[in-house]
């Protein structure tokens, strides 16, 4: 069996014992013998040796089969290798009848726990025994509906289904038993593990370090199958940061959590698939590892810091107040991380209420009052799309101190102004449309409650990944197709710039825009641009406006740039040489015109000139 470029490998073998050994280019391992089970993976590591004389030596390796009551440790701590496949068949008569199995073998609902089939938010089948039938009728015309299979223990699965549905199969994970926090050492284990296991979804980097000298690393996913998705280059990139406070830990947690189901998920949940293929998400969970390290679950500060004592949520350049702190090495690793990568969206993930929060964070006179940014539809749409989407943040059933949001939501100056925020910095320095989500009235609380606090929002999350594609986008560029950096695409809230190869995101909820694209040395064009909310089950792609602009006119080759824009610029064009064409010609007309009566004065002088002297010869003679 030939080994991966990476050193892992995997062989399929029946149970019984086997003699194995793995060789290459002169050195061998020791020859091992392997008893392998029915029931439970084998994982053994082979060590290469140079010596011949310690190949020969056989070593025996039985993996201990654990108790009955006790759960074999799977290669991502999250226990989702347990999984039923639902496998839907279309009868003309009952509408979908949809069948669980458990790899292959029929189980019934003491496993399956009674999943229901949800489309449009309503219950439309709940399963009975070991089979669900969807009612005939649910699915109109061939048109992809999102449809979600939901079950107490599971996580909710998203296929896009249609009535011409022949086969289908959904593969539902179930949730962890329960979580745990990591320390820093082990969510950077969790990172390598994630990355060897999802190779072609998943890498790492870092953008700095923190005051005592901790990564802060960032796990990046998207797929990079061409074949399934955009390039690389033309992916927008959104991110998700937790831990900015090291005492506020759900976001950290729910982040390395939903790390490793999207690993696990992609490919059998369309709506993770379809997210991965379109989108490149940047995930920082811990941005303060040193307060983290030292926060404590029943003190409200300790650990909110960072090493060097600051908040880091006060730290930022401020459109306000005059900076007093000194800007932190995390601070700085932010900004410069945040301005290089051109992220369109971004979530800040803290804790202390419940409220999905949008700029301005403070006020101009520093007073609790609301402080509307140019984009405040836009952020409004954002936040009550995450609210709306967790089980009880829109519903106020769960009220911390005295805190009232209406809708689950709340500009953050509106609730209390505060100086040198994130969010603010993001969004006015670096066009980063970001909302910040206060995740329970707990910051740091028990072991025993980060399930419910993570599975309640996991939907939420998932709700703010998809709406960062709500808008448009489009790439500007020269007669010669290269990228315009810096173009301006104004109209809408702040103004957006292109990043250098003229690519542009412009977040937008839904509605009628007038659109303008300028860049220095070009010709400015306004388009009206109708933004309609994306249809996730149809086609994961915004409205695209695609721009070619020349020094002196601009020429739109996109199909969504509509006709009658076209017809109006042609039309102008005409207009405009026409008026040059007729105005040339009266000057021309007017020169000749003068010319020929200059022509006749002059011949007419002549004559006179003539007769005179005609008249003085006759004179003279007589």
């Amino acid at each position: 069996y030939q080994r991966r470029v990476r050193g892992d490998y995997w062989r399929l073998l029946v149970p019984g014992t086997h003699e194995l050994w793995a060789e290459k280019g002169g050195q061998r391992s020791r020859t091992v013998e392997v008893t392998v089970s029915d029931k439970y993976q084998v994982v053994y590591n082979f060590t290469l040796l140079e010596s011949e004389a310690e190949w020969d030596e056989t070593e025996h390796y039985v993996f201990e089969v654990p108790d009955e009551e006790q759960t074999p440790e799977p290669v991502i701590p999250m226990r989702i290798q347990e999984k039923i496949t639902i496998v839907t068949e279309t009868e003309r008569t009952d509408g979908i009848k949809v069948t669980f199995t458990k790899h292959g073998t029929p189980v019934g609902t003491s496993l399956a726990e009674s999943i229901s089939c949800i489309v449009h938010g309503e219950t439309v089948a709940t399963s009975e025994g070991n089979t669900l039938a969807i009612p005939q009728g649910t699915f109109q015309s061939n048109t992809p509906t999102s449809v979600e299979f939901h079950g107490p223990s599971y996580y909710t699965t998203t296929k896009f289904l249609s009535g011409g549905e022949s086969s289908v199969e959904v593969t539902m994970f179930p949730l962890p038993a329960s979580l745990e926090y990591h320390t820093h050492e082990e969510m950077l284990g969790v990172f390598e593990n994630v990355t060897r296991k999802c190779e072609s979804l998943a890498s790492v980097y870092d953008i700095g370090e923190s005051a005592k000298k901790r990564e802060l690393r960032v796990l990046r996913m998207s797929a990079r199958d061409q074949t399934r998705g955009n390039t690389d280059s033309e992916k927008q990139r959104i991110k998700l940061v937790g831990g900015i406070h090291g005492n506020e830990a759900v976001g950290r947690e729910s982040l390395i959590n939903l790390i490793q189901y999207f690993c696990a998920a992609y490919s059998h949940d369309d709506l993770i698939t379809k997210l991965l293929d379109t989108l490149d998400i940047h995930f920082l969970p811990s941005f303060n590892p040193d307060g983290f390290s030292i926060a404590e679950h029943d003190s409200w500060t300790q650990g909110r810091g960072n090493g060097n004592g600051y908040d880091l949520n006060r730290n930022f350049p401020d459109r306000v107040a005059q900076r007093v702190d000194p800007l932190q090495p995390e601070t700085i690793a932010m900004m410069a991380w945040t301005r290089k990568k051109h992220f369109s969206t971004s979530i800040s993930l803290h804790g202390g209420s419940l409220v999905a929060c949008y700029p301005y964070d403070n006020s101009d006179n520093g007073l609790n009052v609301y402080s509307a940014s140019p984009d405040d539809a836009t952020f409004r749409y954002m936040a009550s799309g995450y609210a709306t989407s967790h089980p009880t943040m829109a519903k106020g059933l769960e009220v911390c101190d005295e805190d009232r949001f209406v809708g689950g939501i709340s500009n953050g100056a509106g609730w209390y102004s505060l100086n040198g925020g994130m969010g603010d910095w993001n969004y006015l320095q670096a066009q980063t449309f970001e909302i910040t989500v206060e995740m329970g009235c707990h910051k740091y609380p028990q072991t025993s409650e980060l399930l419910s606090m993570y599975y309640g929002h996991y939907p939420a999350l998932i709700t703010h990944i998809k709406n960062s594609r709500q808008g448009f986008w489009g790439r500007v560029t020269d007669s010669g197709g290269s990228g315009i950096e810096n173009t301006v695409v104004s109209g809408i809230g702040i103004d957006i710039s292109a990043r250098p190869d003229g690519q542009y995101w412009r977040i937008a909820s839904p509605g009628n825009y007038s659109v303008t694209f300028s860049a220095e040395g070009f010709t400015e064009h306004v388009h009206e641009v109708n933004v309609e909310p994306v249809n996730w089950a149809h086609l994961a792609q915004p409205l695209t406006v695609n721009l070619i602009m020349r020094k002196s006119d601009i020429v739109n080759h996109d199909t969504d740039i509509d006709r009658e824009t076209r017809l109006n610029m042609i039309t102008h064009r005409y207009v405009v040489v026409s008026a040059v064409l007729i105005v040339t010609l009266g000057i021309c007309i007017a020169i000749g015109l003068w010319r020929r009566k200059k022509r006749r004065e002059e011949e007419k002088l002549q004559q006179d000139i003539e007769y005179r002297g005609l008249i003085q010869e006759g004179s003279d003679s007589e």
